[in-house]
């Protein structure tokens, strides 16, 4: 279905969705036949559409198992779900209670959105062999928690308040973690790679009592290459962005097909229309750069 309405030799890779009761031979019958590259874990109920997510690491066993058997990439939203852990410390819990236990089965394992210092750094370092590398997202990048409750430092205009399009999970944290993160990325650039939040959620549902997590990144290369410039490690975008991970998917390196030049980047506000708009998480904000296809 999805490649009858995809471009010509546009290429869907897809992750299965893992739950308590997956079985072993059905995940691998669709990683031989090609109707998933991945397997994704999200714990129940940690972010947006993990209701029917993972209640407990362990309940996956046989499934870790055939995993590893088969050399099926596993994806980690590394976040503990649980009533006494703060939001700001779930990525650290997650790393300690329940990441041991995925990693003793010994399949590749990629970390997705790495939001916290201590996580980036211990990709970085290998601590773990067979946790081939990790993901970042724009805004873990880019922001950090003051994002959420002032906005002085990100707008031309003084303004002060709640921005509800910078909420998502992992949170956004202190600014040492994204310091942190830009270094391992320096250290070890091969182990990290290109990853978007794709819970594009409609004003309605961002704008409410409680905001729905997920941000909008239209800009995300300009987002990137933002951070990655005042990090000074520009040089390595292009691997991050075409290269890094993605043989651990079975694929090649992308082709450049963008152009990134030094100017004033101030595109869309919101993208969509009508009660399918969604607010741009960069709104307002002016980035120093601008991405454009090649053709």
């Amino acid at each position: 279905m999805l490649q009858r309405f995809s471009p010509p030799g546009y290429v869907w890779i897809v992750t299965c969705y893992l739950t308590d009761i997956t079985d072993p031979s059905n995940l691998e019958e669709g990683f031989a036949n090609g109707t998933w590259q991945a397997a994704k874990l999200y714990p129940a109920g940690m972010t947006t559409n993990s209701d029917e997510g993972v209640t407990n690491v362990r309940k996956l066993q046989k499934v870790l198992e055939r995993m590893a058997k088969i050399n099926m990439p596993l994806l980690v939203h590394g976040e503990k779900a649980c009533a006494e852990c703060h939001p700001d410390h779930a990525e650290d819990r997650f790393m300690t209670d329940e990441l041991p236990h995925l990693v003793q089965a010994g399949g590749p394992i990629i970390l997705e959105h790495v939001s916290a210092g201590a996580t980036a750094n211990m990709v970085a370092t290998e601590q773990y062999p067979n946790i081939v590398g990790a993901t970042l997202t724009p805004q873990h990048l880019l922001f950090d928690s003051g994002a959420l409750t002032q906005t002085t430092r990100f707008h031309p205009k003084f303004e002060r308040g709640g921005m509800t399009h910078m909420v998502c999970m992992p949170t956004l944290k202190m600014p040492s973690h994204r310091n942190q993160i830009l270094d391992a990325v320096r250290k070890n650039p091969k182990k990290f790679g290109a990853g978007s939040d794709i819970a594009f959620h409609q004003q309605a549902a961002k704008h409410r009592r409680v905001a729905a997590c997920g941000c909008a990144t239209p800009r995300r290369v300009e987002l990137w290459a933002t951070a990655f410039d005042g990090a000074g490690i520009l040089p390595l975008l292009p691997d991050f962005l075409g290269k890094n991970l993605l043989e651990y998917y079975g694929l090649a390196q992308v082709p450049n097909h963008l152009i990134l030049t030094r100017e004033d980047c101030d595109r869309e506000e919101a993208i969509g229309i009508d009660e399918f708009t969604v607010d741009s998480m960069s709104a307002g904000m002016k980035l120093p750069w601008t991405c454009r296809p090649l053709w």
